[in-house]
């Protein structure tokens, strides 16, 4: 199991990815869809959010989704899903296209899965930027949201970080802690890595 540090911030107006320790979304469980792009992705967090950046270098973009809770996996997108409790099985998944179309959902596997319809996007301030080099997705996630869905934040939460495009010019699927099961299937909550705040006694979130 993969391990991340969140580092704490007092200035989020710096870059994230000046501060924040990076991670690489660099495993393809899957033979047939090898994730050919390069991913990173960073986190940070003060006592109000945790801000979530992440960057990858493909190029060749698809977008056909706009609408809030459509199919954006099937375009180029990235993807953060996480345990804020690790006592409870329910966990959420943040799937976001390149021109930022967000699909949230919550609940305990793949099937038992609910949209929340009723969470403004605005909320997470959702950023993306495309460019040359390939494109960036930001966004944050205020602990106010998740203490409205869940009764604790542990110490340590449990994640993953996933790049995908069901029907990009290459079909791929790439994750940060691996998973081992032959289904191609990103809600393997037992496949999360630990999410680890710094200085914890510090956070006053619950």
């Amino acid at each position: 199991m993969r391990t991340y540090l969140i580092k704490r911030t007092q200035n989020n107006d710096n870059s994230i990815t000046d501060i924040a320790n990076e991670l690489s979304v660099d495993y393809s469980p899957w033979e047939a869809f090898k994730n050919p792009y390069k991913t990173q992705a960073y986190l940070l967090y003060d006592n109000s959010n945790i801000y979530v950046s992440m960057i990858t270098n493909e190029k060749k973009i698809r977008i056909a989704h706009a609408k809030r809770d459509s199919e954006v996996y099937k375009d180029s997108c990235m993807e953060f899903f996480i345990q804020p409790d690790t006592d409870d099985p329910n966990y959420l998944n943040f799937e976001i296209n390149a021109t930022g179309a967000l699909l949230l959902g919550y609940g305990k596997d793949r099937i038992n899965r609910k949209f929340l319809e009723n969470e403004k996007t605005e909320q997470f301030r959702i950023k993306t930027k495309v460019d040359s080099l390939g494109w960036t997705l930001s966004f944050r996630i205020p602990f106010e949201f998740l203490k409205r869905h869940f009764d604790e934040i542990s110490d340590t939460m449990r994640g993953n970080f996933f790049k995908c495009g069901d029907e990009t010019v290459v079909t791929h699927y790439g994750v940060w802690n691996e998973i081992k099961d032959k289904d191609v299937d990103f809600h393997k909550s037992q496949y999360f890595g630990e999410l680890m705040f710094e200085k914890i006694t510090n956070l006053d979130i619950n």
